[in-house]
């Protein structure tokens, strides 16, 4: 689930949610067809994370590189509850352990479905090379904050929601910019995840919206 392909150099990192293994699993290629077995980027999981959302299995990590610094950016959660979080981690090489920094985005369990629930991070700088964070899944929609210089979050709002509310059913979302079309992508999932799972796509000329689709 969730799956996400980082490329350093000439190797490929696989990572992806996984429900067996603690941390966040990796695997490793050169050609995208012949894997490592899977190892941990995050060997010390903090006992307040732990307390928070109840569980040491991160889910949709999101991998991005500032510099010469590694962001490994996790949700921790358990499914179909709102007591989420977002935390970052941080390592100068992908071969070490990520150290935990702080948490970026949390909701609350029982804040309704105008509130965002904080999980499925994507980190995805706009034009001008300003770094903002989208996340959310179902209850009060898709968000999207900025994040400061250091990757953490500017202050202690939830941001500006671009799409869904109400409990509509979407997630994952992901922002790609196209320099051709001058354009922000953004990509969504929706629907069920038993039986009628979508990918959809809307555009906008600011990275914060408004995003339009097909239909307006």
């Amino acid at each position: 689930h969730d799956p996400l392909i980082f490329k350093d150099n000439d190797k490929y990192f696989l990572l992806s949610t996984d429900l067996d293994l603690e941390g966040v699993q990796y695997s490793t290629s050169r050609d995208l067809l012949s894997w490592s077995k899977d190892k941990v980027l995050i060997r010390r999981i903090p006992k307040s994370i732990i307390e928070f959302a109840g569980n040491t299995r991160f889910w949709a990590p999101e991998l991005v590189k500032r510099g010469n610094e590694y962001r490994l950016y996790v949700s921790s959660s358990s499914f179909g509850s709102q007591q989420s979080l977002i935390s970052l981690f941080k390592s100068s090489n992908l071969d070490e352990d990520f150290q935990y920094v702080d948490n970026v985005v949390l909701s609350l369990d029982g804040s309704g479905i105008e509130e965002p629930n904080a999980i499925d991070a994507n980190v995805v700088q706009d034009k001008n090379g300003q770094d903002f964070i989208i996340y959310g899944s179902f209850f009060g929609g898709i968000y999207i904050k900025p994040l400061d210089k250091n990757g953490s979050a500017k202050g202690c709002s939830k941001g500006i929601r671009i799409a869904g509310g109400l409990n509509t059913p979407v997630e994952g979302a992901y922002i790609k910019y196209s320099f051709r079309d001058n354009l922000y992508y953004l990509f969504l999932s929706y629907g069920s995840l038993t039986y009628n799972y979508n990918i959809r796509y809307a555009t906008s000329n600011d990275i914060q919206g408004p995003y339009i689709d097909s239909r307006g």
